[in-house]
């Protein structure tokens, strides 16, 4: 079974969690449409297809400036955004709540990432990384 989504809370959770393929999803809790596709997002991270793949997301409304310092180089201009990292480097993202672009994004990174050999994948184990402090709200709840 894959893994779940991993709640990246600081620089040093993220430092740590940024190895090989990861789907991050930036979200603001007073984002409706984030909260919409969050289950959505959570599911995925349990599908057998996308087992090579770790899932994470970062509260945009969390005033870490050491992460915001890491995600600034993004230029993320809404929620919710979801980035193809490889080793920290983007490949590719989706604005918005968009499930069809999402799961193009997906399959096409598993297909990408195929283990040669047939022996078991393990996924890391799904947590938060970081730790969490108080939260503050966004412009409009979903531009950034």
């Amino acid at each position: 079974m894959a893994c779940s989504v991993t709640e990246i809370c600081d620089e040093k959770g993220y430092n740590e969690f940024m190895k090989g393929t990861v789907v991050l999803n930036l979200y603001s809790k007073t984002c409706w449409p984030c909260t919409m596709i969050s289950p959505v997002f959570d599911n995925f991270s349990y599908d057998e297809d996308f087992a090579n793949i770790r899932f994470a997301k970062v509260n945009r409304d969390v005033p870490n400036e050491g992460l915001r310092g890491k995600l600034s180089k993004f230029n993320i201009s809404a929620t919710p955004t979801f980035l193809l990292l490889r080793d920290g480097v983007m490949v590719e993202s989706v604005v918005g709540a968009d499930v069809e672009g999402l799961m193009r994004m997906l399959e096409k990174t598993a297909e990408e990432d195929k283990p040669a050999a047939t022996g078991e994948v393990k996924s890391p184990e799904a947590g938060t990384v970081g730790t969490m402090s108080g939260g503050k709200g966004g412009k409009d709840g979903c531009t950034v």
